[in-house]
């Protein structure tokens, strides 16, 4: 019979005890890093649950930013001070803010939340853009050709369809610098070495100047500018204007313009029947504006004279807006390459006219130069400047065009220009996560 011996039997239960052990410890091993591969996917699961409902709440705060901006608009841009407002959209919710910044201008806030998770996204400028934004403007075209040496800085839009001609390889067509745009599904002429540096866009819409309000104007006006009745005369000379007016007595008289002035021309129905009508007729006997100035007009404005700001440098404030309800003219005793430092905008709304801005006699005579507009011109129905001959591009009669746009107007138009119907614009975007 085969016993074991006490050590024999000691030694073999030791090598059992160490192998027991050594499964625990594995065991706990294993443990310990599964409850780590538990936790670590449980945080994973948690950080990407949190960075899915920060992105619904930018979209939900995006949402806040957008009604925001409807209230700006259907406010016309006229808000106080501050303006809230707050709204559930599906899981989540949205509060905004509106703060005044300027004269129709407004920062925006809003903070978008989806199950306890916040986001925040703003604007530092939220505004109504005017149509001095644009170099070029009309609603009815017309068959008027953009010409060869045609220069064009700035925004060029016709709802109409756009005529170009081109003088074949040597002079080519006229060159645009910026967007060209039209809300016609075609174009007339040729195409062929016409310049479009940022592209030529069909089927665009860019508002609408039948829209722009004139009872507004003439409100603003009294509030913060002059009223004045009947045919006008305004004289440019430095800080201040001068009037003739002969329903007020006003011979010359200095008027000085305060910060941003608006004078508004009435047409009326009583008195004298050759001052009734709210024309304006502009001057400037080689005085320049030293300031910001619009005037608005229930009739014609007519151009005898150079209209030049004092300052046309990049941080110039100094502007002039011409607004007129029927037509804005260039007479027949304008000078030779004249010079239009203005934002021009022409609605023919008073009596159902064209509401153009063109030459008077454009076609008749001779060759007057160019006629150097440095601002933007926003028309009903685009008038003509003058003729040329379509083979060569030989200058007949009337001027030739130069038109500049001033870019300052984008971000600062005139005074109270008027904005663009169904626009507004942004600038300044910013996203804050989890705030």
């Amino acid at each position: 019979m085969n016993t074991l011996s006490p050590y024999s039997t000691i030694a073999n239960g030791s090598k059992s005890g160490i192998g027991m052990v050594m499964v625990v410890c594995m065991l706990s091993v294993c443990g310990t890093v599964a409850a780590t591969v538990i936790a670590t996917s449980s945080m994973y699961s948690h950080r990407v649950r949190r960075n899915v409902l920060l992105e619904q709440a930018m979209y939900v705060a995006e949402a806040g930013l957008e009604t925001a901006a409807s209230v700006i608009e259907e406010n016309n841009g006229y808000l106080w001070p501050t303006t809230t407002g707050s709204k559930g959209l599906g899981y989540g919710s949205y509060t905004y803010t509106i703060t005044k910044t300027g004269w129709r201008e407004y920062a925006v806030e809003s903070i978008g939340t989806v199950h306890g998770v916040t986001s925040r996204v703003s604007v530092d400028r939220a505004y109504l853009p005017t149509y001095a934004k644009y170099s070029f403007w009309n609603k009815v075209n017309g068959e008027i050709y953009f010409k060869a040496g045609e220069l064009f800085r700035g925004h060029v839009h016709s709802d109409d369809k756009l005529w170009f001609s081109s003088a074949g390889s040597t002079l080519g067509g006229p060159t645009f610098m910026d967007g060209v745009t039209s809300g016609h599904h075609t174009y007339g002429g040729s195409i062929e070495g016409v310049l479009f540096d940022k592209g030529f866009k069909l089927n665009a819409d860019e508002g609408d100047v039948a829209q722009v309000d004139f009872n507004e104007l003439r409100s603003l006006a009294g509030t913060f500018g002059l009223v004045l009745d009947g045919e006008t005369t305004i004289r440019l000379d430095g800080d201040k204007v001068r009037v003739t007016n002969q329903r007020k007595g006003w011979s010359n008289k200095k008027v000085h313009l305060g910060p941003d002035e608006i004078i508004y021309v009435n047409s009326v129905n009583y008195g004298s029947s050759y001052t009734r009508r709210g024309k304006v007729k502009m001057y400037s006997g080689g005085k320049k504006l030293d300031g910001r100035l619009s005037v608005v007009s229930d009739d014609d404005i007519l151009i005898y004279d150079h209209l030049d700001i004092a300052d046309k440098s990049d941080t110039s404030d100094d502007a002039l807006g011409l607004v007129s309800k029927d037509d804005v003219w260039i007479t027949t005793s304008a000078p030779r390459n004249l010079r239009i430092d203005a934002a021009i905008l022409a609605t023919g709304q008073a009596y159902h006219n064209n509401g153009s801005f063109g030459v008077l006699d454009y076609n008749r005579g001779y060759q007057r130069g160019t006629l150097n507009v440095r601002g933007g011109i926003i028309q009903e129905v685009r008038g003509a400047v003058g003729t040329f001959n379509s083979y060569t591009g030989r200058d007949i009669s009337g001027y030739r065009k130069n038109y500049i746009f001033d870019e300052r107007f984008a971000a600062q138009p005139p005074p109270y220009f008027p904005p663009v119907s169904d626009q507004i614009e942004f600038e300044g975007w910013k996203f804050c996560p989890g705030t």
